[in-house]
């Protein structure tokens, strides 16, 4: 018998008739089926767990890659993010980024600030390959009386130094994120 389907309608009663006609079409529609599968493959009837094995990892596309990049380290490196104008490089000043796979981790240390009021000043960009995966807030602590300054790392690697008030004397902050850059190609600043 072949099947052929109705069309129903709200409201429309089911009836003993219609459900056999249901039941009549699953049953020759698994008759049809049967012989189609061919039973004398092995793997349909040595039924048994899988077996360990083993692949190069050359067999699986850009996966050498994946786990070189999990364990690679940029090392640290030193690097230009203070534009000195609310705040200010001094001798000893640094500033460093590291990336460990796809952790980053950014200190600023010794970094003076002369902000007569709140201020907002953004600094110099987070390297390409450095950038985080979604914004970053820390906190930069210091100042002649112990005080707060906001770092913001948005990402597009722009960096915002903030204060809500006057801030004065020397500020560090350490910041950690992960990043969804490609490995950069050039390591910004010099090594540590």
């Amino acid at each position: 018998m072949t099947y052929t389907p109705r069309s129903w309608a709200d409201g429309e009663l089911v009836t003993a008739e219609d459900l056999n006609r249901i039941e009549q079409g699953i049953e020759a529609t698994d008759a049809d089926l049967d012989g189609k599968a061919d039973t004398t493959d092995p793997r349909l009837s040595d039924a048994r767990p899988p077996t360990a094995h083993q692949h190069p990892v050359s067999d699986v596309t850009g996966l050498q890659a994946a786990l070189d990049a999990l364990g690679a380290s940029t090392g640290v490196r030193v690097i230009d993010l203070i534009d000195g104008t609310v705040w200010q490089s001094r001798a000893g000043m640094r500033c460093s980024i590291m990336r460990t796979g796809p952790l980053v981790m950014l200190s600023v240390v010794n970094v003076l600030a002369a902000a007569s009021g709140a201020s907002s000043t953004p600094q110099r960009p987070i390297p390409v390959g450095f950038r985080p995966a979604q914004e970053v807030n820390a906190t930069l602590i210091g100042g002649s009386a112990v005080s707060a300054a906001r770092l913001l790392v948005q990402t597009s690697g722009s960096t915002i130094f903030a204060t809500p008030g006057p801030a004065s004397g020397a500020y560090a902050a350490s910041a950690m994120w992960i990043t969804a850059d490609p490995w950069p190609s050039t390591l910004p600043g010099d090594p540590a």
